[in-house]
């Protein structure tokens, strides 16, 4: 007992409840158990749920985390094409001086071709930006220069401004994926342009990147009055085949898409010809009337001289 030198206290075990083995008793056994088992799914469930917002938050911070990274890296590299620009501008001479000077004050030729010219990538944004804002120049010829994307989507948004520019040829400079997307926005809404030469740019990387080649077909889809589009030599395979097949079913100007040296195929190429076939057709009645009604407006005119 307790207060008694080498006295043991006893020990008590815990009441259990001993239920009669009835029907009803097997009944509440049976509803405890299941409201047991439910407890511990909700519980799982919850812990589950808990896990799960965890390591959405996370995945969420550290995206946060790349998409800062990506927009200081886009901000720096705004900032270092400004400056080199800025530089490129203080060092224009020769024919490019000459010619963005022309175009900034709209007194250009009506052609204008830097074949021969030096153009460096700052400066050719600086002739994009030039441009986007002209009104004289009607063909440009900007064809094997060794530029690149930016350059490409600087041509890309001055297309998307000029209200001049007929005809514009960019062979071979090195443009991508993006800057087919910017030339789709731009013929989305450009309503001058009527030929547009972007032969051999590799406008899918490679046959890896479609969006680019999709977006310029979706422009031809509302685009009335581009009549010939050179994409040959840009690795266009089936997947934006099939895009450009569905948009010159709808298109009625384009009259001439050169696509050689792609990936199409034999059928998508076909129902493109058809389709450029009909175009060709209406184009040329369309010519022929104009044509009958200046003869007619002619007649009439030296009948009354």
């Amino acid at each position: 007992m307790d207060g008694f030198p080498g006295s043991v206290a006893p020990k008590f075990k815990p009441v259990v409840e001993i239920l009669p083995d009835t029907k009803r008793t097997e009944e509440m056994r049976r509803k405890k158990e299941a409201d047991e088992a439910q407890k511990r799914q909700e519980e799982l469930l919850k812990a589950r749920q808990e896990e799960e917002s965890k390591r959405i938050q996370i995945a969420q911070q550290e995206q946060d985390i790349r998409n800062k990274a990506k927009e200081d890296m886009r901000r720096r590299e705004i900032e270092r094409r400004k400056r080199e620009e800025e530089e490129q501008r203080g060092k224009l001479d020769g024919p490019i001086e000459k010619m963005i000077t022309e175009i900034g004050n709209n007194i250009t030729p009506q052609d204008y071709s830097l074949s021969g010219i030096n153009l460096s990538k700052a400066r050719c944004r600086l002739l994009a930006e030039a441009l986007s804002r002209n009104t004289t120049l009607q063909t440009l010829h900007l064809c094997r220069k060794q530029l690149g994307e930016d350059e490409g989507m600087a041509i890309g948004a001055m297309l998307e401004k000029n209200n001049s520019l007929l005809k514009v040829e960019l062979e071979g400079n090195g443009f991508g994926s993006q800057t087919a997307k910017a030339i789709g926005e731009a013929l989305k809404k450009n309503t001058v342009l009527k030929a547009l030469d972007l032969e051999a740019n590799d406008l899918t990387k490679n046959n890896n990147e479609n969006d680019g080649i999709i977006n310029i077909a979706a422009a031809l889809e509302v685009n009335q009055h581009l009549l010939s589009l050179n994409l040959a030599n840009n690795s266009i395979d089936e997947v934006a085949g099939r895009a450009l097949v569905s948009a010159m079913e709808v298109n009625e100007t384009l009259i001439n898409l050169d696509l050689s040296n792609n990936k199409l195929t034999l059928d998508q190429i076909r129902s493109i010809q058809d389709c450029l076939g009909r175009n060709k057709e209406a184009y040329d009645n369309e010519r022929f009337e104009e044509y009958k009604e200046r003869c007619a407006m002619k007649a009439e005119y030296e009948s009354q001289v």
